[in-house]
């Protein structure tokens, strides 16, 4: 099966639909996505860690839509492919910030 990984902006344009062919892609990826692993990363729940707003969580749901709980996690030099949603991971996932302290 063919796997794709989307960028968050991406799937933030996707998920608000406000253009056209951002509408059209989305309803085709919606309704094939039985024919394709789509994934997220912690690299798109850093990028949510930075909404201020309660929009991040329906953009969070609208992201389970499409990837099914896929999550790849990029652990240098390690890429392991976990099932969980993107709530439970963003709750679980280290802030930007505090990942900072640990570079030298």
């Amino acid at each position: 099966m063919v796997t794709i990984y989307l960028d968050k902006q991406l799937f933030s344009h996707l998920f608000k639909a406000e253009e056209k062919k951002y509408s059209v892609l989305r309803e085709k990826i919606l309704s094939h996505k039985d024919k394709f692993i789509f994934f997220y990363s912690n690299a798109h729940l850093h990028d949510l860690q930075q909404d201020t707003t309660d929009i991040k969580y329906e953009e969070m749901d609208f992201i389970q839509s499409i990837v099914d709980g896929n999550h790849l996690i990029y652990e240098v030099p390690n890429i392991v492919v976990a099932k969980e949603t993107p709530r439970l991971a963003f709750n679980n996932v280290a802030k930007v910030g505090d990942l900072n302290r640990w570079v030298y």
